[in-house]
């Protein structure tokens, strides 16, 4: 039934938009680079001591982007977004929607709706904070655990109205994230979730709100069922010449029999350019690993799509028994 009407209504869609000449649809290039260089150190396990505590660091995507509004006022957009080394998923993201007033229906493969509608978790340094960062400078790792991640998957996203948003994402195959799964037109189905996100975002005149709300829930082939909850938020107001931002984020999610949960919480001051943040991350899961970090960070503004930032953060990770400090001086370009 799930199949028929999700069929029907990108079928609807289609059609609808099938006599509509786009007036003009644009190809634009965009993406991110991260590069910097950073030292760590680590004690613990059998290890007396980490060898590589200098670290060369690079990261970045390419992405393609199309977008063109028809005649009848639907906007087609879509994007390919290509890693910026060599992977062996070398396709990250990729997609196409169709949006109108009644909300965005995307098709491809993208992060989940619960993901996407997330906040609580701060950054002041490309690509790292306390919680789900791409540099991780110690054995800590406090990754987003509630998300399918980038699978191929059908999404909708209702209107902002009045800084409230919602989306909903169905995944028929959570093992196929398009890297390696050809056109997923015979998707085994047998791993299929749901995941839905709700958001809420305002400007109350000097006092910032935003809120979050996400579940996902998946049946597999294996019998390890998944379900999983979060929420986060996200409060800030001036402060003489600058503002001050607290947030704070908490997740849970059950596969099988194993429980795991993380949270994050972090506070940020900006004035001008300048951006300083201190923040702290734990993860648990069941049989001991138990992970936390200590993360603090000086970021500043360049220019527009230009931050340089300087990272320091302390970690342990008892399921490896380590230790260590970590620190990154990071340019992050986006484009």
């Amino acid at each position: 039934m799930k199949k028929i009407l999700l069929g029907s209504t990108i079928l609807v869609a289609t059609a609808f938009a099938g006599t509509a000449f786009a007036k003009d649809v644009k190809l634009g290039l965009g993406g991110y680079l991260r590069a910097g260089v950073g030292v760590s150190e680590y004690i613990g396990g059998s290890t007396t001591e980490s060898d590589e505590s200098f670290h060369v660091i690079r990261e970045g995507e390419v992405h393609f982007k199309g977008k063109g509004t028809l005649d009848n006022g639907l906007t087609i957009e879509a994007r390919i977004e290509l890693e910026g080394h060599t992977t062996g998923d070398q396709i990250d993201e990729n997609w196409m929607s169709i949006q109108s007033s009644f909300g965005k229906i995307m098709v491809g493969g993208n992060d989940d709706a619960a993901y996407n509608l997330a906040v609580g978790n701060q950054s002041v340094v490309p690509g790292m904070a306390a919680y789900d960062s791409t540099h991780n400078l110690t054995t800590a790792s406090e990754g987003f655990m509630t998300t399918f991640g980038d699978d191929i998957a059908v999404h909708y996203y209702t209107p902002n109205i009045s800084g409230f948003q919602a989306g909903i994402s169905y995944t028929p195959d959570i093992s196929n994230d398009g890297g390696s799964d050809g056109f997923n037109d015979q998707a085994d189905n047998g791993n299929q979730g749901i995941s839905v996100g709700v958001s809420y975002s305002r400007d109350f005149g000097g006092f910032d709100l935003a809120l979050s709300g996400g579940y996902i829930n998946a049946e597999t082939d294996a019998g390890l069922d998944f379900d999983g909850f979060h929420g986060g938020a996200e409060v800030g107001f001036g402060v003489g010449a600058g503002s001050l931002t607290f947030a704070g984020f908490y997740e849970q999610n059950e596969v099988g029999t194993t429980d795991s949960q993380g949270y994050t919480g972090s506070v940020k001051f900006s004035t001008g350019p300048w951006a300083a943040l201190v923040g702290y991350g734990y993860q648990d899961r069941d049989g001991g690993d138990e992970s936390t970090k200590i993360h603090g960070g000086i970021g500043y503004q360049l220019g527009a799509g230009v931050t340089a930032g300087l990272g320091i953060e302390y970690g342990e990770n008892d399921l490896t028994d380590t230790d260590g400090i970590g620190g990154a001086l990071l340019l992050g370009v986006s484009f």
